[in-house]
């Protein structure tokens, strides 16, 4: 897996330093943008003390927590489970558009880097050899539940502090669920997971 990622920095993408800051061209008018704990459009206001993150139901807007746990009310599984396919270290997936950018589209079109969220590594060594990669240069997040099942998983178990888009070697096990801050802003839960000879196939669906 370590001679994967020296390839993947040596085709000379260029990345972006800590100081480089893009927030201001993100809106903050959505349930992802709303609870990042980020000032996505720069207006000084974060979160859900932005006025335009009003409507999100996170936020107050629509649903509200009428029973006095702190959290809203409404807690949602997600719409339209889908399946997708990948091979290892050889494709990557769009999870916004549902598109999988296979080799050698996933790391040599600029288009790729620029909207792809997660690909899989294998690690050989382990019990269960899949092994997830964030998009790290487009801010692509990633984070693991365990001890749930990925039909139960609903956007209220999304914790922020839990994601990272660091590259990690945690395995993405039959006993746990995958949640993907991708690219664009929005989080998708991915499960059941199915190894194969070269790839792996999974499930997914949107939670925000």
């Amino acid at each position: 897996m370590r001679i994967l990622l020296v390839t993947i920095w040596g085709l000379g993408v260029s990345f972006c330093a800590a100081g480089c800051d893009d927030s201001a061209d993100r809106p903050e008018n959505t349930a992802a943008a709303c609870l990042d704990g980020v000032d996505n459009d720069g207006d000084g206001a974060i979160d859900c003390d932005d006025p335009e993150c009003s409507g999100v139901p996170q936020c107050g807007g629509g649903d509200t927590d009428t029973d006095g746990d702190t959290g809203t009310d409404s807690c949602s599984p997600g719409e339209d489970v889908m399946e997708a396919q990948l091979n290892y270290e050889m494709d990557c997936m769009d999870l916004d558009e549902s598109h999988v950018w296979v080799d050698p589209e996933c790391m040599d079109e600029e288009q790729a880097w620029e909207t792809w969220d997660v690909m899989f590594a294998y690690n050989s060594n382990a019990e269960y050899p899949t092994v997830p990669l964030p998009n790290w240069e487009y801010d692509a997040e990633l984070a693991f539940l365990t001890g749930i099942d990925f039909d139960d998983v609903t956007d209220c178990d999304i914790d922020w502090d839990e994601f990272s888009p660091e590259e990690g070697n945690e395995s993405f096990s039959p006993d746990k669920v995958l949640l993907v801050h991708t690219t664009e802003g929005a989080v998708f839960k991915l499960g059941n997971p199915t190894e194969g000879s070269f790839g792996f196939a999974f499930d997914y669906a949107q939670l925000l």
